[in-house]
């Protein structure tokens, strides 16, 4: 969030400057929301053994 001038952080950054803190929540939990969507991607990839990290196939 250093420099930017797009984004989610600059949104973030420019709201808190602006005394916006309805759109630093929204900021927040959509940076919240994307990162359960990830970690529920990564899980499901997980669960696949063609696809599982460190398990070598016989």
């Amino acid at each position: 969030m250093i420099a930017v001038q797009s984004g989610l952080g600059y949104l973030i950054l420019d709201a808190r400057n602006g005394l916006r803190l309805d759109y630093v929540m929204d900021g927040m939990i959509v940076i919240g929301l994307i990162g359960i969507l990830l970690d529920s991607i990564m899980r499901r990839l997980g669960r696949i053994e063609s696809a599982a990290w460190g398990i070598r196939q016989p």
